[in-house]
């Protein structure tokens, strides 16, 4: 998982890059922020049809 981490007035935001699978089989790459505990998700950057065509085992 790669994170960014952005100093602010009011503490750190932390923003993560993630797979998310879809009831329909697509696997979303999401960029999602972690706040008090919970993700909240903020851009998709793209969709994949199979496993193989996302970006890798590593993200």
């Amino acid at each position: 998982m790669r994170h960014l981490i952005l100093g602010d007035a009011k503490g750190f935001l932390t923003m993560f890059i993630r797979k998310k699978r879809h009831r329909s089989g697509n696997i979303g790459v999401i960029v999602v922020e972690k706040i008090g505990g919970k993700m909240k998700e903020l851009a998709t950057i793209g969709v994949a049809y199979n496993p193989k065509m996302s970006l890798g085992p590593n993200l």
